[in-house]
Parts: C-alpha cells; sequence; structure tokens
C-alpha cells in the first residue's frame, strides 16, 4: 500500500469508531487542571502535554473529537490567561492568549480533518481491494473454464488425429489390396493371352 510518508503506520491501523469520543482526555486534564487551581493546588501547566492530548484527540477521533479538544485547550489558555497563571510565552497577555487558543483549535481541527481524510482513503483502498478480490476470483474462474474447455477440444482433436489415421490406415490398405488385385489380374490376362 503506497502512504505518504508523513502519516506513521500505526495512525493508519487505528480503527475511527473507538475513539469517537477521544475529546474526553483533554476534558478531563482540564478538569484536574481548573480543580486543582480552585483549591490552591499549585500544578504545573504543561501545555504541550494538553496540546498533544489535543493532538491524539484529533488525530484518532476524527474532526468532532479534534474540534472539541482544540476548544476545551483554548478555553484553558483564556482562562489561565484571565487568572494570570500559565506559562508567559502562552498567557502572559491576550494576544499571546488568542494565538495559543487559535493554535490549539487550528491543530485539533486540522488533524482531525486528517484523520478523516484516511478513513475515507482506507475505506476507498478497502473498497478497491474487495472489488480486485472479486476480479481476480473472476478471472480465475474464466481460465479454469478456458483451460477445461481447451482440455475438451486437445481430446477432441487426438480424437479426430486417431480416426483419421485409422481412416488413412483403411485406405492405404484398400489400396494396396486394389493394386495387388489388379496385378494379379493383370498377370492373369497376361498369361492367359500368352497361353
Amino acid at each position: 500500500m503506497n502512504q505518504p510518508s508523513h502519516i506513521p503506520v500505526w495512525l493508519l491501523a487505528v480503527p475511527e469508531r473507538p475513539f469517537r469520543r477521544a475529546w474526553l482526555v483533554p476534558a478531563v486534564v482540564v478538569t484536574g487542571i481548573v480543580i486543582a487551581q480552585l483549591f490552591g493546588i499549585v500544578i504545573p501547566i504543561l501545555f504541550l502535554v494538553l496540546l498533544t492530548t489535543v493532538a491524539a484527540a484529533g488525530a484518532l477521533g476524527g474532526l468532532f473529537s479534534g474540534t472539541i479538544a482544540g476548544l476545551l485547550m483554548a478555553a484553558t489558555i483564556l482562562y489561565f490567561w484571565s487568572q494570570g497563571v500559565g506559562p508567559e510565552p502562552l498567557t502572559g497577555n491576550l494576544l499571546r492568549a488568542t494565538f495559543g487558543s487559535t493554535v490549539a483549535v487550528a491543530a485539533g481541527i486540522y488533524l482531525g480533518l486528517m484523520r478523516e481524510r484516511i478513513s475515507i482513503l482506507i475505506a476507498e483502498l478497502e473498497e478497491r481491494q474487495r472489488a480486485l478480490e472479486v476480479m481476480n476470483s473472476e478471472l480465475a474462474n474464466r481460465v479454469s473454464e478456458r483451460t477445461s474447455e481447451l482440455q475438451h477440444v486437445s481430446e477432441q482433436l487426438r480424437d479426430s488425429q486417431d480416426r483419421l489415421l485409422r481412416v488413412a490406415r483403411r485406405w492405404i490398405e484398400t489400396e494396396e489390396m486394389e493394386r495387388r488385385n489388379l496385378a494379379r489380374e493383370l498377370h492373369n490376362d497376361i498369361a492367359q493371352g500368352l497361353t
């Protein structure tokens, strides 16, 4: 199977249906971070890990999961910006928070769309493979039929050759007998004429 080099093989093998709710992973992570923040527990916020969960949700779950996960990530970034918490490069000001949110949503949507396209391509490949198997089966049946027809014709040809050989032998034997009879008659006629 020809596959683009930038798509991991494991991703092509992952079925989409079990991961329809993959967006729940970033939702649980966001909920845990927000609850910890409310209780004053300081958790180092690893936005890269959160963005990875968004990417995984999009890549494994499709467009819907990727979009929901991206929106959850965007909401988390904007929440932490409003609370004044989080890494300075991401939530330092409104422009950075907006950019980070946009990247999160775009990553979720893009990876979700890629998953959808890959799923469509895989379905098309499977359909073509099934059609090819049907065509191969039909071709094998035709070859089998033609082979049996050729064997039947070959047997008929052998029978015809045998009959032709028998007829030719009989003809030669008949011709020889006629020559002998003719020679005998000529011999007898000449001998009678001489006597």
